[in-house]
């Protein structure tokens, strides 16, 4: 199965948008094939394509469904990096493995903000479609680590920290059927008092193994190992 985003889903015919078109066109589709469309908010349905021209395309919807969201819910909040190639590529794996939330955090040893937000976008979205999921993770607007204290945060809260001797290894603390906000640093990790401050908010300090991840790897491997728990 193939999955196509649409990003307002109503009954009645409908038109794509130009990512969505060339994708089609790219797989051969034809006039009276059905696909399967979402809105990237858990409503999909099986539409048939009544029209394919050069620059258009249309849809009919026929009846829509509605997919609940994935519980429980994983909040990633993540330094920006410099190399934004590397950031791209963790919110791809995060996205197929289920992330909920991905929140940009700027840290006193954040090398470079967070740019290119749309494009940022398109690349949930398209890991989404491909991982036949409906609904897309939220990608927030970057934020001060300072200001994680204004969150709602899920009960299980979680910082990862290679430093400091009081840290659990993250398979040993995660439990299972509960929300969850981990925090990954920059490539210089986080500093003692950015830790300190978030051991005050009621965060643990965890460890993502012996060997030290690169940010991006950290994030995926907190991530899956979220997921395994919960699988």
């Amino acid at each position: 199965m193939q999955l196509f985003y649409v990003p307002e889903l109503i009954n009645g015919s409908i038109e794509p948008d130009d990512m969505e078109m060339r994708h089609l066109k790219v797989l051969r589709k034809k006039e009276g094939d059905t696909i399967r469309i979402c809105d990237g908010k858990g409503s999909y349905s099986d539409a048939t394509i009544l029209s394919l021209e050069k620059r258009s395309v249309t849809l009919q919807v026929n009846e829509i469904y509605q997919v609940p969201n994935r519980k429980p819910e994983l909040i990633l909040a993540v330094s920006p990096l410099k190399n934004a190639d590397r950031f791209e590529w963790m919110l791809e794996k995060c996205t197929e493995l289920g992330v909920s939330k991905i929140i940009p955090i700027i840290c006193e040893r954040t090398e470079s903000p967070l740019r290119k937000m749309d494009r940022m976008q398109r690349i949930l979205r398209s890991a989404t479609m491909q991982s036949l999921q409906y609904h897309l993770p939220e990608l927030a607007e970057p934020m001060q680590f300072s200001e994680i204290s204004k969150l709602d945060l899920p009960d299980q809260k979680l910082i990862a920290w290679c430093e400091g001797d009081n840290r659990t290894e993250i398979p040993e603390v995660l439990q299972s059927k509960k929300d969850a906000i981990i925090l990954i640093g920059p490539e210089g990790d986080f500093t003692a008092d950015e830790v300190d401050s978030t051991l005050k908010l009621g965060f643990q300090a965890i460890s993502l193994g012996a060997n030290r991840l690169r940010t991006e790897t950290a994030g995926v491997y907190a991530a899956a190992a979220f997921y395994m728990k919960n699988s």
